[in-house]
């Protein structure tokens, strides 16, 4: 059984977070992505740097084949060197939202 998971991925700006949902939607790789705005302080070429981005969750499945390919995509996609890319566990979900993302999600 293939467990739910979050991806927190942050993108430079509402365009490229929304172009990264859209082929990740398409390709059936998550099921669904949340997009929100965050203010984000870090160090960056030794010097500490506040930006404005934004923040992609995608519900998915824990699968590990899965998972590289929405990671290989994301990097494809992303215009950062590093670009954050974590998987949250999940430890809880309704079982009703639980069975949509597994309908919506291509694991092959």
């Amino acid at each position: 059984m293939n467990e739910l998971t979050l991806l927190y991925i942050v993108c430079a700006d509402y365009a490229q977070a929304e172009t990264i949902s859209r082929a990740l939607l398409a390709e059936r790789l998550i099921a669904c992505a949340n997009l929100h705005p965050i203010n984000s302080l870090y160090w960056c070429q030794g010097e500490q740097t506040t930006d404005n981005e934004v923040v992609l969750l995608a519900k998915t499945l824990a699968a590990p084949p899965l998972l590289a390919r929405i990671e290989a995509r994301v990097r494809e996609l992303h215009s950062y060197t590093i670009p954050c890319i974590m998987q949250l566990p999940v430890l809880r979900a309704n079982d009703d939202y639980l069975r949509w993302v597994r309908e919506n999600v291509d694991v092959e």
